[in-house]
């Protein structure tokens, strides 16, 4: 039974006999029985950009502004998964961007830690040169995309 539309439901019986053609609950019915399950969905993730110096792992002043802004929704929402994504614009050569963009992504990690939050909870990647907010022609400098994304779940 193809179920495609909010609020549809549909019974099955046993193994033997086909479940029933689908049937649209009204959201009174939805509420009562699953309002406590949906109570409990998770808010959607914030997200966070951090801009670097050129071939720096050193943070642009606006940035390191937003840290405790960081640390704040992270103390607020008491996440249990947050990213760190290391970025890098397409200047230099591909492996040297992978390494700096994961060096960013660990110097961040490294303040949020030493701000309070748990280590545990991070998880550390980089992408180089290879998911631009602004997409470039190779070995262009491009501040937005010299950048580490902090996403909290």
């Amino acid at each position: 039974v193809d179920m495609n539309r909010a609020n549809q439901s549909t019974r099955v019986r046993d193994r033997t006999t086909a479940p029933a053609a689908p049937a649209e609950l009204k959201p009174e019915l939805v509420q009562e029985l699953f309002g406590q399950v949906l109570s409990n969905v998770p808010p959607p993730p914030i997200h966070f950009l951090l801009y670097f110096k050129s071939d720096s792992v050193q943070l642009l002043p606006a940035s390191v502004q937003l840290l405790p802004e960081i640390v704040d929704t992270i103390q607020q929402r008491a996440p249990t998964r947050i990213s760190v994504v290391g970025h890098s614009d397409t200047r230099g050569d591909k492996a040297y961007n992978l390494d700096l963009s994961k060096r960013r992504a660990t110097a961040v990690r490294q303040q949020l830690v030493d701000r309070g939050v748990d280590d545990t909870v991070m998880d550390v990647s980089s992408h180089g040169e290879e998911n631009p907010l602004v997409k470039t022609a190779d070995n262009v400098a491009n501040a937005e995309n010299r950048r580490v994304e902090v996403i909290v779940r």
